[in-house]
């Protein structure tokens, strides 16, 4: 394992950082919490936590070939 995928599982970022990431709102991420939709997380010490390999697995899944492919989520 790499030095880079080990940081990847285990660095976390918090949700501000975390949307700071994806080019989004710290507050859709916390509706993406309630909904069950966004990327994965995980809470450390009762506070929410996102690891960078969980991002960029959102990320990858949101890769589409054209803008009338569905994806997987379709």
């Amino acid at each position: 394992m790499t030095q880079a995928t080990l940081e990847a599982l285990t660095v976390t970022v918090d949700t501000l950082e975390a949307a700071r990431r994806l080019g989004l709102s710290a507050g859709t991420l916390r509706n993406w919490r309630v909904t069950g939709t966004g990327p994965l997380h995980i809470r450390v010490g009762g506070r929410v936590r996102y690891r960078l390999a969980d991002l960029a697995a959102y990320l990858d899944g949101q890769t589409r070939q054209s803008t009338s492919d569905p994806g997987s989520h379709a």
